[in-house]
């Protein structure tokens, strides 16, 4: 699929689809908890028929998932561009493969 895809690009174009990636899942999580945010005032009001919790408690849980993937992304994100990545984070960003020597060439590397 799109491993396969990412795998044959250059070290930098692998960089490039993680950032990329990265910044989507940044924007799905904005929307996520605007979403929830515009539904929580009807969800404050209503209740679960046989709990008769009000459906914010399950429903907010929105905010608590869109706030936690967007901060794990978002540190990700700045440890990329900052340099500051452990040689491992490194070998899986860059080779797609833990263990893998981070300063080994991608396979368009070898063909150069």
């Amino acid at each position: 699929g799109v491993d396969t895809l990412v795998m044959t690009f250059p070290k930098i174009g692998r960089l490039a689809a993680r950032i990329a990636g990265d910044l989507i899942i940044l924007a799905c999580c904005a929307a996520f908890f605007w979403g929830t945010w515009l539904q929580a005032p009807i969800n404050a009001t209503m209740t679960a028929p046989v709990t008769g919790m009000p459906l914010i408690y399950v429903n907010g849980v929105g905010f608590i998932a869109s706030i936690g993937i967007g901060a794990i992304t978002l540190v990700r994100l700045v440890r990329i561009l900052t340099g500051t990545m452990s040689d491992e984070e490194r070998a899986v960003l860059y080779a797609g493969i833990p263990g893998e020597d981070p300063n080994a060439p991608g396979p368009q590397d070898r063909n150069q």
